[in-house]
């Protein structure tokens, strides 16, 4: 059974990331088990160029596995992007999972937006249903800080 998922959207800088990490931050500490998915849209480096793991991709391998005492992690080559749904079905282990990006998805979506980074909010740009904002510049919003308070909020939309 999948565990229950939602995204962390907003504009490019908004401080999804900051958002992100508080929140597996603060649920771990309550003994929660969080996974995360981050959408690089633009793409990314499999591993730092000059690491052993960075010169087997290069090279062209299928699929790479970069294995140590306290993590693992998998580089596979893919035709087209994997769809979310695909890989929240190989999260196991864990109650909750939080995905940056993904605004389209039929996910529950969180935003964050700040008003130095964009005039209006992604919500009302893009058209999407939100359930709620974190943002210290919007009333009635989530504050940046207010992390105990979205965590709980989550955790209830989640069932948890």
């Amino acid at each position: 059974m999948k565990p229950p998922a939602l995204c962390i959207i907003g504009h490019q800088n908004s401080g999804k990331t900051r958002v992100v990490a508080a929140l597996v931050s603060h649920l771990t500490r309550r003994g929660y088990r969080v996974g995360t998915v981050k959408h690089a849209k633009h793409g990314f480096l499999a591993d730092m160029p000059g690491k052993d793991s960075h010169a087997h991709f290069k090279a062209g391998a299928a699929m790479t596995v970069l294995s140590s005492p306290e993590k693992v992690a998998i580089f596979r080559r893919v035709r087209r992007e994997t769809p979310l749904n695909d890989l929240l079905a190989t999260f196991e282990g864990v109650d909750l999972v939080i995905v940056e990006g993904y605004r389209r998805s039929s996910l529950p979506r969180i935003e964050v937006y700040r008003r130095a980074v964009a005039p209006r909010p992604m919500r009302v740009t893009h058209r999407l249903k939100v359930i709620a904002t974190v943002s210290d510049d919007v009333a009635g919003a989530f504050r940046s800080r207010d992390v105990a308070g979205l965590a709980d909020f989550i955790l209830g939309v989640a069932g948890l």
